[in-house]
């Protein structure tokens, strides 16, 4: 049994462009594929550096001064989520790891430990409704409760002494 292929000479080079043209598209989509991971990465670059921005951005809930205090609005959001309520909770959790630290201390205790985590359901809703409504970010909101937190949990002599 013989099996010959007689093919022209213009049916040839048809078929061997036809065989570069799959090799240059398959080359093609691979580095397509591969600019496109470099492009998410890049991205998500990007985004986590902008994030790192926005974090240095001042709170427009809280005054610029030393200690941190809240300003008009973060008053203002601080009445709307019923912050004074959910910081009575909160102290009464962190008191007993306050003892013999500084006011700068029971602060930086404040701000590690308050998250939305920590929050009720309806505590949560408040505090999701009044991000969304007002224009800031949870961790702002969060910021706000801190430092109510950090009101309760400082002795008389420390708030005293504060400025």
């Amino acid at each position: 049994m013989e099996f010959s292929v007689n093919i022209s000479m213009v049916e040839a080079v048809f078929i061997l462009a036809a065989l570069g043209l799959a090799v240059r598209l398959i080359i093609w989509y691979a580095n397509v594929n591969s600019d496109r991971k470099s492009f998410n990465e890049f991205m998500d670059y990007i985004r986590g550096r902008i994030d790192e921005i926005f974090d240095r951005l001042p709170n427009p809930l809280t005054k610029d001064a030393s200690p941190l205090r809240l300003s008009d609005s973060g008053e203002e959001i601080s009445k709307k989520i019923n912050a004074p309520t959910i910081a009575d909770a909160m102290s009464s959790k962190l008191r007993p790891e306050v003892a013999g630290k500084s006011p700068y201390e029971i602060q930086q205790l404040c701000f590690r430990w308050v998250s939305v985590d920590k929050l009720a359901d309806d505590q949560k809703a408040l505090v999701q409704d009044a991000a969304f409504s007002r224009g800031p970010t949870l961790s702002q909101i969060m910021e706000v409760i801190a430092i109510e937190v950090r009101d309760r949990l400082l002795t008389p002599e420390q708030q005293e002494s504060l400025p």
